[in-house]
């Protein structure tokens, strides 16, 4: 077993932090729930894998298209929980999570109904095949950081520092808060 493995079984055996970056631009195949009801249903269903407690989340926010332009704009949110899955099986929990909520790859930054990234898993550092940590783009993503230093100021991304020196943690430019009543109304018994 190498390092990274060792550490990863190490720190499964006992509960810890990870963060979860939410992304949605496209509501799910019957047109009933847009991306804020998919972030919604998301966040509920985050609560439920198992060996898993949702802690906390962020606020809804409101932002443009990384990458391929021509496409909805995303609704965004991070969410802290506490699990003993491996990071792998975590992954794996997320991937299956995102195609019950119809998530189709056809092709890269494509519209999603439903992204899960996983951002942070305590201080781990890890790159395995298909899995690295911390999160290889999240230091440069402002709708991933806004919304984590809301609900962690004080968290360290291993590489990078702490998240509060990080210039695109506090770049609002291209994010729009989603309508706080709209928000904390569809957000009840999700919090």
């Amino acid at each position: 077993m190498n390092n990274a493995a060792a550490e990863a079984a190490e720190a499964a055996s006992a509960r810890v932090t990870a963060y979860i970056a939410l992304g949605s631009n496209l509501g799910d195949a019957s047109g009933d729930d847009g991306p804020i009801q998919q972030i919604k249903r998301a966040l509920l269903e985050l609560h439920s894998l198992p060996k898993t407690q949702r802690v906390r989340h962020s606020s809804l926010y409101q932002s443009p298209p990384a990458g391929h332009a021509d496409q909805p704009d995303y609704i965004n949110a991070v969410a802290e929980i506490r699990t003993q899955l491996t990071p792998g099986e975590l992954l794996q929990e997320l991937l299956k999570l995102e195609i019950r909520f119809g998530r189709r790859r056809l092709f890269r930054n494509a519209p999603r109904t439903l992204d899960l990234d996983l951002l942070l898993y305590d201080a781990l550092v890890l790159h395995e095949p298909g899995l690295t940590l911390p999160h290889p783009r999240m230091h440069t993503r402002p709708f991933v950081l806004v919304p984590l230093l809301e609900i962690a100021p004080t968290i360290e991304i291993p590489g990078h520092g702490p998240i509060r020196t990080l210039q695109p943690a506090h770049d609002q430019s291209h994010l729009r808060p989603v309508k706080h009543q709209a928000a904390s109304a569809l957000l009840e018994g999700a919090a």
